[in-house]
């Protein structure tokens, strides 16, 4: 009884309080409020996604409603970002580079090798991975206290490898390793070891681990299938394909939360469209999502691709058609629900009298 107590506290106290858990729900395009460019192609975003990183055309940053050219010039690209945003990590030109505070560093490559590109980095800023051509090939990278050293190939696989992502202490490397024969098959790399992931049933040609949890227990990417090519997420070694909707024949994983409970990327039925997973509802289209969940609509748009989501698990950053019509680029920013909120009884993360309904209905069923 002493249980139900608390939770009638807790509602009584909510109802009063109006309480509204995290952040408010809504999406726009990812654009500069002055002079109403867009953010070149997103591929990074800080832990509670204040900040933006991309690039297609020159590395840029969004902050605050504006853009930020990081002065790499044309054809470089923002691909990682600390935990607040302050080091962005890319390639210019054919180097990979370390920004922070207006300064930039170059990274330099593996040796014997003329090019390199930065992928992702530690929260702290401190740990950068990527590929480095080297005298063995393409090869995955692991940059700290200015020296970049190689991650090899897994066994059979020595045409070339990558690496795609770090967890938030820089232990662990995520990414894939290639065969002559054109074969990928995704790698956990830690304490110089690389291991392969596997692969979902009747795949194992096509394998690539995109994104990791910054916490480091889960690894996102896609993998071939008896059913197409699936996203998937890997726990506690056991790789777990995602699915696509009906009518759908592939889709990929781009993004993960700080603890791997959310999952976003995309999935093609005729054209691509967003998708988030979690493991209450699996996965589903965000658009959907945006509009029954949260009452957030894209307009006319199609949201084609969610390339990242912040570690805390309210922004999420992609391509597509935003509601006027451009092709250009979004941000969503969505509430998921906080697991330690026991008043939340409908899982909608508010508190109010739909959850005191559900409560009173059940006062007398048990002592608990």
């Amino acid at each position: 009884m002493l249980n139900k107590f608390i939770i009638l506290f807790g509602l009584i106290i909510a109802l009063f309080a109006n309480l509204c858990l995290g952040k408010t729900p809504t999406f726009w395009g990812l654009r500069d409020v002055g002079t109403g460019y867009y953010l070149d192609y997103p591929m990074c975003v800080s832990y509670d996604g204040s900040v933006v990183g991309g690039g297609s055309t020159s590395a840029n940053i969004w902050q605050n409603g504006f853009i930020k050219n990081l002065g790499l010039g044309s054809g470089s690209h923002a691909r990682g970002i600390s935990a607040n945003g302050s080091v962005v990590v890319g390639d210019s030109g054919s180097q990979a580079f370390r920004y922070e505070n207006g300064v930039t560093a170059v990274l330099g490559v593996l040796p014997g090798g003329t090019f390199s590109v930065a992928l992702d980095v530690s929260s702290d800023g401190n740990i950068i991975v990527g590929s480095s051509s080297s005298s063995s090939g393409l090869q995955a990278f692991r940059w700290e206290n200015n020296i970049m050293t190689g991650l090899g190939y897994l066994p059979g696989f020595t045409k070339e490898s990558r690496a795609n992502a770090v967890s938030s202490d820089g232990t662990i490397v995520v990414g894939y390793s290639k065969s002559a024969g054109g074969e990928k098959r995704a790698f956990r790399w830690e304490n110089g070891v690389m291991t392969d992931i596997g692969c979902l049933s009747g795949g194992g040609y096509n394998v690539v681990a995109n994104a990791i949890s910054a916490d480091g227990l889960v690894i996102v990417g896609q993998s071939d299938s008896n059913s197409g090519l699936q996203a998937f997420r890997w726990k506690d070694g056991v790789m777990v394909g995602l699915g696509f909707p009906p009518g759908c024949t592939s889709s990929e994983a781009y993004g993960v939360s700080y603890d791997g409970s959310i999952v976003v990327g995309g999935y093609y039925r005729q054209n691509w469209q967003s998708f988030i997973w979690d493991e209450r509802h699996g996965l589903r289209g965000l658009e959907y999502v945006l509009a029954m969940d949260y009452g957030v609509s894209v307009g006319a748009g199609n949201l084609e691709m969610a390339t990242a989501i912040s570690d805390d698990g309210t922004t999420i950053v992609g391509t597509g058609d935003v509601p006027n019509g451009d092709y250009a680029v979004w941000i969503a920013v969505i509430n998921p629900c906080s697991a330690e909120m026991t008043e939340d009884l409908n899982n909608d993360c508010t508190v109010n009298f739909k959850d005191f309904a559900i409560f009173s209905s059940h006062w007398l069923e048990s002592s608990n």
